[in-house]
């Protein structure tokens, strides 16, 4: 198996080797067993349905051949996935709403903060103006800007992250960590943030009248 194969289900995280299940003709014998569990690759161009359907027309076979022992047993296949998180699909999709709810009350209050910042910076920007900035690039600067918070947020929350993993993996037996796909995912959300929610205040400060902005009050 590769290295990072892991069967989280069964709690295996760490394991050196992975070797055959051999049994002996005595182990063989024994038809009274029934809690083996097989993680298994399908062939190509096979589904889940049809795994199962063929595992259980063995399983029927083994019923009227060995009746005594396999009678009202049968199997079941189902993805490595849906073992692992079936149970708690609905809590983690209610997890996810509401950390999608946070982030966007936070990329409102981001959003509001910068635009604020902008109109206390008007005078700046209207000096700007006036030395021949155009509308794009004080547009430009400010977006920048936005970005440049928003991606440091996103930093931030990924080292935020791995340290509650490490915890979790140094004081519990699950396996948490931090993968690149993770990484890659914050640092894109962070960015998208900034991009989506510092366009409205970069715009609104760009189209600001520079003779107003540096009237004498």
């Amino acid at each position: 198996m590769p290295r990072q194969f892991s069967v989280t289900a069964w709690g295996a995280t760490t394991v050196p080797m992975w070797a055959p299940l051999a049994w002996s003709a005595k182990q063989a014998a024994v038809r009274e067993n029934h809690n083996a569990q097989v993680v298994a690759r399908l062939k190509p161009g096979v589904d889940i349905a049809q795994a199962d359907a063929e595992m259980r027309a063995i399983s029927t076979r083994l019923e009227q051949e060995y009746p005594q022992a396999n009678a009202g047993w049968s199997a079941t296949v189902i993805s490595l996935q849906e073992l692992i998180v079936g149970d708690i699909r609905r809590s983690l999709l209610t997890l996810l709403a509401a950390v999608g709810l946070v982030l966007l009350i936070a990329c409102a209050n981001a959003g509001n903060l910068l635009f604020t910042r902008a109109l206390g910076r008007r005078k700046e920007i209207a000096i700007r103006a006036a030395l021949g900035a155009g509308r794009g690039r004080v547009f430009q600067q400010l977006l920048v800007e936005a970005l440049v918070l928003t991606s440091l947020g996103g930093l931030l929350g990924v080292v935020g992250g791995w340290g509650l993993a490490w915890g979790v993996s140094s004081f519990t037996p699950l396996p948490a960590r931090i993968t690149v796909w993770s990484v890659a995912i914050a640092l894109t959300l962070g960015a998208g943030a900034g991009l989506v929610f510092g366009v409205y205040p970069a715009a609104r400060a760009s189209r600001l009248d520079p003779i107003a902005a540096l009237r004498v009050e």
